[in-house]
């Protein structure tokens, strides 16, 4: 027989359940809605620095063919060719030729009668990329309007003005954006567009989400261009746009806080269990798997000698059910530490051998894709391998394999699974070559036939970085093992000329002969390539996330 003290500590019990129960709902409740709101800010940043590259890449084309034309100065022909470039524009709306600090000719206004002089640069750095001093004054009255203000950069006697109402566009309330430049060789950065920020320098340039008097800050720069941009909202504003399931104490009686309690835990314990489930990125791996929604994206390998694309490197790609691109440094790792690679691989292998049959069946085209360790050793992927040459009548040759530095871990395993490879007919590359502690050790073990130079070290070239002294040796190491080379992230002419006269016989890959898209496109643009001139970086199409982890 329950007792009259018991009883009350079982209601006591009760309540103080049903009460953490409802705070530790709320609290979970809460978390996730952050995070959601700050990935949603992030996103944003992503979204908004994408455009701004975009507009960047098109006034530095826009800079460069005005400075590289060759016609006399402010004459009819220069201000007709700028008038062109203008109206093909998206992003530039105007172009101007300067000289000795003053604005001669604009292709809205034509020769100036009385050249007006230039605003003084808020920043002036030296750009790696474009060889010259570049000047960026981002808030200016333009010439052609000056009721109206906009970015100008001015480059080797050319200024360009970006729309002054794009940058405005940009902002979705409740967020909004603003824009920085940044020199990155004295790490200065200095405002461009949009509101005021209280980050420092080097708070933008870490890249990482702050806050600041409840107003939450996202900076992102860009890898490549002297551009940062930083997505704001207020604390407030976030949790309002992803408002979700709160739970309220019902002060009357013991019992509705009880039960309030209780329910308020379950609901929250089942939300969270479910969106865990369903947003699980191994069981939407596996799935995406099955339903073969692995594809592959291409990137060019072409003979340095001659600019002719000898090849191609295979990429997975995959976008999930709500239309997310999950890159593949992502989710390669996670197959890998699951245990089923092997099924991406073997995934990989079918698109490649459908994709590209129709280059692929002569032996002249090789494409490449990467293994892992467990596919070294893995019966299965060969005897995948070997029905799908047979299948599709495609030779070994024309099918070659990257091994990663993770790859070559398993050090027994590693040779016995290279040497079957190349036993039956294809060539096996060694990936990333020198960047980890294992690539020069194993090198004569593993008996690859050519080694792929990371773009670590092809960035060093024309610069005064120390690993700058590694290349000639690697060059010099791989000619005299009888290596092929292949130089990856090749991005400037410069650095395709040093790899050229360094080493004829090398091939090359980068950004500065096409970025990896799908295979319909990339076996119409190998129809439509000159054989005498590489695609620019500037020209090309602005791929998926291009990572260290793609395979």
């Amino acid at each position: 027989m329950i007792t009259m003290r018991q009883r009350a500590g079982n209601v006591a019990l009760l309540v103080l359940g049903g009460a953490v129960g409802a705070i530790a709902a709320f609290g979970l409740a809460r978390v996730l809605e952050i995070r959601l709101a700050e990935e949603a800010l992030l996103r944003y940043a992503q979204d908004t620095l994408h455009v701004v590259d975009s507009s960047a890449a098109e006034l530095d084309a826009g800079l460069n063919k005005v400075a590289q034309d060759g016609l006399p100065f402010c004459s009819d022909d220069e201000i007709a060719l700028m008038r062109r470039i203008v109206y093909q524009a998206a992003f530039v709306k105007d172009l101007g030729r300067t000289r000795d600090g003053r604005l001669y000719c604009t292709s809205g206004l034509g020769r100036i009668s009385k050249p007006p002089p230039m605003p003084a640069p808020v920043l002036s750095f030296y750009s790696a990329n474009q060889g010259a001093q570049v000047e960026i004054m981002p808030d200016n009255a333009l010439a052609l309007a000056p009721s109206a203000r906009g970015f100008i950069a001015e480059l080797r006697g050319v200024t360009a003005v970006l729309n002054p109402a794009l940058y405005a566009s940009l902002n979705d309330p409740p967020m909004y954006v603003s824009g920085m430049v940044r020199d990155t060789q004295h790490q200065v950065v200095a405002p461009a567009f949009g509101r005021p920020t209280p980050l420092s320098t080097g708070e933008v340039l870490a890249g990482k989400l702050l806050e600041r008097g409840g107003t939450m800050y996202q900076p992102l720069c860009d890898n490549v261009r002297a551009i940062c941009v930083i997505a704001t909202e207020t604390r407030a504003d976030m949790l309002a746009r992803r408002r979700g399931v709160f739970i309220s104490f019902p002060a009357t009686t013991v019992i509705f806080s009880v039960a309030g309690g209780v329910l308020g835990l379950s609901i929250a314990s089942s939300i969270v269990l479910f969106y865990h489930r369903q947003r699980s990125l191994e069981r939407r791996l596996r799935r995406a798997i099955r339903n073969r929604q692995i594809v592959c994206a291409y990137q060019p390998v072409v003979d340095l000698a001659t600019n002719a694309v000898v090849g191609a490197e295979a990429l997975a790609r995959w976008t999930d059910d709500s239309g997310e691109s999950i890159p593949p440094d992502v989710f390669i790792p996670v197959a890998e530490d699951k245990g089923f690679i092997g099924a991406v691989t073997r995934l990989v292998l079918d698109r490649v051998l459908e994709d590209m049959r129709s280059l692929l069946i002569d032996g002249g085209f090789q494409v490449t894709l990467n293994l892992s360790s467990s596919d070294l050793g893995d019966p299965r992927f060969f005897a995948h391998l070997e029905a799908g040459l047979w299948r599709t009548s495609i030779p070994a040759r024309s099918i070659g394999f990257e091994i990663t530095e993770r790859a070559t871990a398993l050090h027994t395993e590693g040779q016995a699974g290279i040497a079957k490879l190349r036993a039956a007919g294809h060539m096996v590359y060694l990936d990333d070559f020198g960047t980890g502690y294992s690539s020069l050790s194993y090198l004569h073990d593993l008996h690859a036939d050519a080694i792929k130079v990371d773009r670590a070290f092809t960035r060093t070239v024309g610069t005064e970085a120390v690993t700058a002294s590694v290349v000639p040796n690697i060059l010099e190491m791989a000619c005299q093992l009888g290596l092929g080379i292949v130089v990856e992230g090749i991005e400037t002419v410069e650095q395709a000329e040093y790899f050229r006269r360094a080493c004829p016989a090398a091939r090359g890959q980068g950004w500065l002969f096409g970025r990896p898209v799908p295979a319909l496109e990339f076996k119409f643009q190998q129809r439509m390539r000159s054989p005498s001139a590489p695609q620019s970086a500037a020209s090309a199409e602005t791929p998926p996330l291009d990572s260290g982890s793609e395979r």
